[in-house]
Formats: C-alpha cells, structure tokens, sequence
C-alpha cells in the first residue's frame, strides 16, 4: 500500500504538507488529492502537480463528472492510484493490484506492495487505462450502490439490462436498440440504487472497429437518444445474450434465482459487499422478465427485443 508520510522540505503543500512513498518505487508522490464517489474514496498521487491535474481531468472524465474532491481534508480512502513519470519520459502507473484482475497484467514492485503496469510512452493510452480502473474501483468500493457490467436501454419507461463481459457483443446490440427507438442509459455499467431503481451511466457508446480490437466512440445522438437526467427506472426486462456467429435470438425464460446467479459475475462489488450486492438484486429483478439466448446479428435481436418490450412492458 501507499505510505503517507511526513515531508520536512516541501513548503509548497501548505502548513501540513505530506510525501507519499511506495515501496519499491524510485518515485516520491508529493502531490495527492482525494476524490469521492458513489459513496467511495479514491486518493489520486503524483510526482509534480501537472501530472496531478492531468490524474483530476481523468478522474472527472471516467465518472461524467460525478464526484467531490475533498482536498487533503481527509485521510481515509478505499483505494489509490499513484502515477509517475520515468527517466525516458513514459508514463508509469502503480496502484492495489486487487484493483482490477481484468484490466491487464500488472507487475509487482520489488517488495509486492504494489502493482506496475509496463511504462506508457502515450499519455492518451495511459490516460485510457487510468479511465477504465478509476470507474472499476468506484464500482468496487460503493456502499450504497452496485455497479453491474452491462447494457442499458428504456422502453416504455421500463429499463431493459444486458449484462455481459467485454467482446460480447453489449455495446453493438445496445447502439442497435437505440437505433430502433430506445433510450440510452449506458453501454458499460447499470448502476442500481438500493431500492433496485437503474440511473443513467451514459458515456458514448464504445465501440470497436471491424477488425474487432481498434475502438471508437459512438454518440448516442448520433443513432438515437439518451434517456436524460429522468427519474431512476424500475427494471422491466433483463436479457443475457452473447454474439455467436450464424445463431438466430430464440430467447427462453429464466427463473429469479437463474437470473441473479447468471448476473453475480458482472458485479463489482460482489467480494467486497455480497450481502447488500444480491439484495439489491433480488429487489431489481423480482418484477423483471428474465431471458437468455445467444444471438448473431445485432440489428435482427434489437428488433425482436423491441419488439417483447414493447409487447410485454406496458
């Protein structure tokens, strides 16, 4: 973990100033700064203020702007990011390696405190790294709120979830179903209050370019609309469907208990917060309809799924 630690020369940080130190890093973070967010503290450090700065404007981008920097007027926090950069000019990030298992591979420092990703010598890829891992460990760290990887869609005032994994195909068949008339929510996490009610986590829709690996940004507006800043929706359907090529969506109903087991992986704070996790889920799916099936194109299940939402959800 990151130490804080008393600095006896540094006047620039106030009567009070601090250096943090990471154990097996040639680097001193002198500048940090904690932000809130969806109830999780997440404590930003740098080695100049530039880098700092440019660590806030990434912070604020990740999360659309919803968080609170609190300054160094508190000391507690959940997680920690640390970046730096080395003698070649690239950039190098550190932070708990139990941020994210599925963001890469990061490689332990000499003492195994932290993690450290492989230097970036683009600011753009280090800034899209840093991107993902600051929203996986809000989502993470929330207490009052459960962050599921997924697609999200409204019809008929009724939120319709897609949840699955990276490559699965959720950001193509959601940009399709706003195409076809439904409100955007988001493409990457429906974010749940602990009554069960969905809000809008609504980035641009990512998307990847035909050779599968290359993204992109997709404005909502550009195929359709966002849902807004209305009241949170209730959850009318609930779909698990992956792209497999030639395959026809025939989706077949699943039970409650089916549907919240088949979502527990896609949930961030499933290790750190289970009990309030599957609560919050019970009470989001009891009145939902449940389907699973796989699907090929993604233009010919949106219509079928517009076409049961708009059957089904009245």
């Amino acid at each position: 973990m990151l130490d804080l630690q008393q600095s006896k020369d540094d006047s620039e940080l106030g009567d009070d100033p601090f250096r943090l130190e990471l154990a097996g890093s040639p680097f001193q973070f002198e500048f940090w700064e904690i932000f809130e967010s969806y109830g999780a503290r997440i404590r930003l450090a740098a080695e100049s203020k530039n880098l700092l700065e440019n660590l806030k404007n990434t912070a604020k981008s990740a999360l659309l702007g919803r968080l609170n920097f609190l300054g160094q007027s508190v000391q507690s926090f959940d997680a920690e990011f640390a970046a730096a950069r080395n003698r070649d000019g690239k950039y190098v990030l550190y932070f708990d390696p139990s941020a994210d298992e599925t963001a890469g591979e990061p490689e332990s420092t000499d003492k195994g405190q932290e993690a450290v990703f492989p230097a970036f010598e683009s600011e753009a890829d280090f800034n899209r790294l840093l991107n993902t891992l600051i929203r996986v460990r809000v989502g993470e760290f929330t207490r009052d709120w459960v962050f599921i990887h997924s697609g999200v869609v409204s019809i008929n005032g009724k939120a319709i979830l897609l949840p699955g994994d990276s490559y699965s195909g959720k950001s193509t068949l959601t940009a399709e179903l706003v195409s076809k008339g439904a409100e955007y929510l988001s493409d990457e996490y429906a974010v749940l209050d602990k009554e069960g009610k969905v809000h809008p986590f609504d980035r641009d829709i990512s998307l990847r370019e035909k050779d599968g690996f290359t993204p992109y940004h997709l404005a909502p507006e550009a195929v359709g609309k966002r849902y807004g800043s209305g009241s949170p929706l209730e959850v009318g359907l609930v779909i698990f469907t992956k792209f497999t090529e030639g395959k026809l969506f025939r989706p077949r109903k699943l039970s409650l208990g089916m549907g919240i087991m088949k979502t527990m992986p896609f949930v961030l704070s499933v290790r750190r917060n289970a009990k309030f996790s599957l609560k919050v889920l019970n009470t989001t799916f009891k009145n939902a309809i449940i389907l699973a099936s796989v699907r090929g194109e993604a233009s010919l299940a949106a219509e079928k799924i517009t076409e049961i939402a708009e059957r089904r959800l009245l």
